[in-house]
């Protein structure tokens, strides 16, 4: 399949593990499955080689953050095509060969994915799959306006809703979250990579996936190509509070890079919507401390 398989980690636990050996019924079809470490001190570092994987090992001295660490683990590559994956993800054969089939059968295609599925084998396509921020997505974000939307059903101003009636054909869709992502490692070389200043994580993927479809490329979701998704461990393990700085910080980069216009009239009611959130999150801390 002329295929690599490139891992980020950081302080996954045990989820690194099972990754690894749902990748053994694939050992003779991977040319290398690289685990870049971003100075885990937990003992995901720790875990042992899954047995016949053609496993690479690169351990980093400092965290670089998930950019940092997906852009140095495909530049080791030469594969024609780098399936991207997070420590939490469980894969099946079938659905990396199957998106590996589409992908050559579609030449403009620079990323396709499948599902992710929670442990009950339910989608996660809220989380997963969004369109791009305009100014009315993230002030409905922001100033809770979603929240509202919720209780009358309705999703998300920004959420994606594909037509279930397209049945196995790939759909083109805008961004995806990088859980779990077929690179075509021309079209990775041609944008120039992840940036890197969308430090550790979140935003990265949708700055890298709009400066993908403006160069021309597709990005594809194939519905028949599903994979098992935990989720939820990069929360945990930073806390809500810190999450939210990162969040609202790289939110605000993206807009500045993407809506230098909007960004001015965009900027206070950013601050002041994660402000709101932090408080709410150090106030649900400590009731559940008290609890």
């Amino acid at each position: 399949m002329d295929l690599a398989v490139v891992i980020v980690n950081w302080n996954s636990g045990k989820r690194l593990g099972r990754l690894l050996d749902s990748l053994i019924p694939l050992a003779g079809e991977l040319d290398s499955v690289v685990v870049v470490d971003n100075a885990s001190s937990d003992a995901s570092s720790l875990q042992p080689p899954a047995s016949g994987l053609p496993l690479e090992w690169l351990g980093l001295p400092e965290n670089r953050g998930f950019a940092g660490g997906a852009n140095l683990g495909v530049r080791q590559r030469r594969n024609r095509w780098i399936l991207l994956l997070n420590p939490d993800i469980a894969v099946t054969p079938q659905s990396i060969r199957g998106l590996v089939c589409k992908a050559e059968a579609h030449p403009r295609a620079g990323l396709l994915c499948g599902p992710l599925l929670d442990e009950k084998g339910n989608p996660q396509s809220r989380f997963q799959l969004r369109r791009f921020p305009t100014w009315k997505s993230v002030l409905a974000d922001v100033l809770f306006i979603d929240e509202l939307r919720g209780l009358f059903g309705k999703p998300p101003l920004g959420s994606l809703i594909l037509d279930p009636s397209n049945g196995d054909c790939p759909q083109s869709i805008e961004q995806p979250a990088a859980a779990y992502w077929l690179l075509r490692r021309e079209a990775w070389q041609q944008i120039g990579g992840f940036d890197e200043s969308f430090y550790p994580a979140w935003f990265e993927d949708v700055d890298f996936c709009k400066r993908l479809r403006s160069s021309g490329w597709q990005i594809l979701f194939c519905q028949d190509c599903p994979v098992r998704h935990q989720g939820g461990y990069s929360l945990a393990t930073l806390g809500r509070s810190r999450f939210l700085s990162i969040y609202q910080r790289n939110l605000l980069r993206f807009l500045k890079k993407h809506h230098p216009k909007a960004y001015p009239w965009l900027w206070l009611p950013v601050r002041l919507g994660g402000w709101a959130r932090q408080v709410k999150a150090g106030f649900d801390a400590q009731r559940a401390k008290a609890d």
